[in-house]
């Protein structure tokens, strides 16, 4: 893929992994914070009701439901290095899971469970690239390869 067809404005490492919650497995998210404040629509960073702390998550609207969370509320999530709490800036829908999902900062990864590779990447065009111009052009670079473009 030539390099000036590269149009990023940014490119978000994800890693998922699986973690109890109240004696259950879900799904925790770690991703760019400051990424999402950026592009993801209606998301705002840590707000008011989470004491404005850089220590918090987003989790889904399901397990909002289920353990009666709401912003602002505390949660403990077990870590390698022990329990940690963090406070809840965000409740939003999820369709990638029905056991519940929560999302965190990559720096919560590294510092509490010791990783920094990635499951996924979103790359995040610049305004104006051709999407589907760059779709099909990183499906050619990779043929062969396992690729997902959902």
């Amino acid at each position: 893929m030539p390099q000036d067809s590269l149009k990023f404005d940014a490119v978000d490492r994800f890693r998922t992994l699986h973690i109890d919650f109240f004696g259950k497995k879900i799904i925790a998210g770690f991703g760019d914070i400051k990424i999402q404040e950026r592009f993801r629509e209606g998301y705002s960073g840590p707000s008011p009701a989470a004491g404005g702390t850089d220590k918090s998550v987003g989790i889904s609207s399901y397990l909002s439901f289920k353990y009666n969370l709401k912003m602002g509320d505390t949660i403990e999530i077990p870590t390698p290095r022990g329990r940690e709490r963090f406070v809840i800036r965000d409740v939003f829908s999820s369709y990638s899971t029905t056991s519940g999902f929560i999302y965190l900062d990559r720096r919560w990864l590294k510092e509490f469970w010791g990783l920094d590779d990635a499951t996924q990447m979103a790359l995040y065009l610049k305004n104006g690239a051709d999407i589907n111009g760059f779709i099909g052009r990183l499906k050619d670079s990779v043929r062969g390869s396992m690729l997902s473009t959902s």
